[in-house]
């Protein structure tokens, strides 16, 4: 089911950093986003049962937030975590693993506002609209406890990274990209910061990443690694990098089933992270933070 709804994502020939951010956007990659303050929301939100494709990515209003996912993979998105991380959210009813579909409309001063915010800062904006639309619609109360759970580290693979500094300055932090539902971003070889990811075929992905560190790499939902990666390379630096990979071989293996390096010439995640940027992804054990569900109702009608 996950890897369907990531191939749904990628249907789109082309996604900017700044859709990412939309979708579901991360400060630090696996990190849940929490706030004591009190929580932004939407001037006014539609809630259904999907019973369609949805809204394609390309048709969303610049001021509309759209998700068309199960309520569990929403709540996970309503905290920050990445694509494929809704294991991170335990407990609930069995109707949460129904997909629903969600429009919020940004009130007209705080999409103003976003404008000239960060990526980060509009993810963040983004993730705290839903949780409240959730706490009030679904009427969800939730606890947080760490769990012992699958994790990946990134290290450097032997032979050393095969990364290329940054060739362009990135771009200063008071002109953030545009804050934008559609999906026309400029020409991949003149951006000067961001991740691209191309859906070539039904198989095939292309990420390209210019002036980015590897967190923001890492946090991108795309990748659908299935779990959360810590960054174990100790590389502190802004990159360019291309990444070539085989969507069908991206599923999570056990460790015993990790593809030799050179074994196959449509390459895995993992494969394409070893052959193309000199990195490794470790299977391992490590201490995640996870979302309890204490509470949740069917949705109150519109």
């Amino acid at each position: 089911m996950r890897h369907r709804i990531a191939r749904r994502l990628l249907g789109a020939a082309v996604i900017s950093s700044a859709i990412l951010g939309v979708l579901a956007g991360i400060p630090v990659p696996g990190q849940i986003l929490h706030s004591s303050e009190p929580l932004p929301s939407f001037e006014v939100a539609t809630i259904k049962p999907s019973h369609a494709q949805g809204m394609p990515i390309d048709a969303v209003p610049m001021n509309i937030v759209h998700r068309d996912l199960p309520v569990r993979m929403i709540i996970a998105s309503s905290f920050n975590l990445p694509l494929g991380a809704d294991d991170r959210v335990l407990g609930g009813p069995d109707w949460i693993k129904t997909n629903y579909v969600i429009d919020g409309k940004v009130p007209d001063a705080l999409f103003t506002e976003m404008q000239g915010m960060t990526r980060e800062q509009r993810r963040n904006e983004t993730c705290l609209m839903l949780q409240a639309l959730l706490t009030d619609r679904f009427r969800l109360k939730v606890h947080f406890e760490r769990r012992e759970m699958p994790v990946y580290q990134l290290v450097v693979a032997k032979g050393g990274p095969q990364l290329t500094p940054a060739t362009k300055p990135p771009l200063a932090p008071t002109t953030p990209p545009p804050f934008s539902g559609q999906v026309s971003p400029p020409r991949p070889e003149d951006m000067r910061q961001g991740v691209w990811v191309v859906h070539k075929n039904r198989n095939t992905s292309e990420m390209i990443v210019k002036g980015e560190p590897l967190d923001v790499f890492l946090s991108t939902p795309l990748l659908g690694l299935g779990r959360p990666v810590i960054n174990k390379t100790g590389l502190t630096g802004k990159y360019d990098f291309t990444l070539n990979w085989t969507l069908d071989q991206s599923v999570t293996p056990e460790p015993d089933e990790l593809p030799a390096v050179g074994q196959t010439d449509r390459p895995s995640m993992f494969t394409a992270m070893q052959e193309q940027l000199g990195l490794k992804l470790v299977p391992t054990k490590g201490p995640v933070e996870v979302i309890i569900i204490d509470h949740i109702e069917m949705p109150s009608e519109n």
